[in-house]
């Protein structure tokens, strides 16, 4: 009974190829060292949910969160590292990154098909994955090219690398992330340009939330760097949505 609903609502044959195309990927992507065996693992299985689901065009946004990221991770690494800035295991991304940064978007890519929300749930998941382009560009840029951050509690200078540090480059990368992200969204055909404004503006926004949290629940240690991660992507989806919502409105 269970095999023969999930057949009604997936594609057999799109979920073979996106099985296939994410082994590719996946297999890559360890061979690369940018993630590890453990991401790769997790990854694959992620991958292939969203293409399940979006068919290739959610998965190319996935794809771009994943190459960007890796990108701006390698930009500058042996600075990074020497500045003791630098992601542990040599820029390798492991499983609990890979579930932080792809498992609300994954988890949107479900619903989508799911439940008769596609519209919204599409838009919650370009959300998610704009705001983790954006958190990614905004700390890797940051760090590189920011100089010292501001706390943004206290707007006090802090070391590069401290939890809510922001700075002026960083910010901008990171929202020229989301909008590289939203773009790519509205080029496919998921959403049209209101939905391009609201996904754009959901990912920079949540990368403040993201702060904040840093700022103060991440340096108490009540919460740690993946915890926040996964916040970020979620406040990005809900983002996306109420803010779509609101320009929709008449005024």
């Amino acid at each position: 009974m269970l095999s023969y609903l999930l057949s009604e609502i997936f594609n057999p044959r799109q979920v073979a190829v996106g099985l296939a195309v994410n082994v590719g990927l996946a297999t890559l992507g360890y061979l690369t060292a940018s993630i590890s065996f453990s991401g790769a693992v997790v990854g694959l299985g992620l991958g292939t949910v969203v293409w399940s689901c979006l068919d290739w065009q959610g998965y190319l946004l996935l794809l771009a969160f994943f190459v960007i990221g890796t990108g701006a991770t390698r930009l500058g690494f042996r600075r990074k590292e020497s500045l003791g800035l630098a992601e542990t295991r040599r820029g390798r991304r492991g499983a609990r990154n890979a579930i932080a940064n792809m498992g609300v978007a994954a988890a949107c890519a479900l619903l989508a098909v799911l439940t008769p929300l596609r519209e919204l749930f599409v838009l919650a998941f370009a959300g998610a994955l704009a705001a983790a382009t954006a958190d990614t560009l905004e700390s890797e840029i940051g760090q590189l090219w920011g100089g010292r951050p501001r706390l943004l509690t206290t707007w006090r200078p802090v070391p590069a690398g401290t939890d809510g540090g922001v700075s002026a480059v960083g910010t901008l990368a990171g929202a020229a992330g989301a909008l590289v992200l939203a773009g790519l969204g509205w080029a496919v055909g998921f959403y049209n340009a209101r939905g391009l404004v609201a996904v754009a503006m959901a990912g920079f926004f949540a990368t403040i939330i993201e702060s904040l949290l840093g700022a103060t629940l991440e340096r108490a240690g009540l919460l740690n760097n993946e915890a926040v991660n996964t916040l970020n992507t979620l406040a990005g989806a809900l983002l996306a949505v109420a803010i779509w919502n609101l320009l929709g409105r008449p005024t």
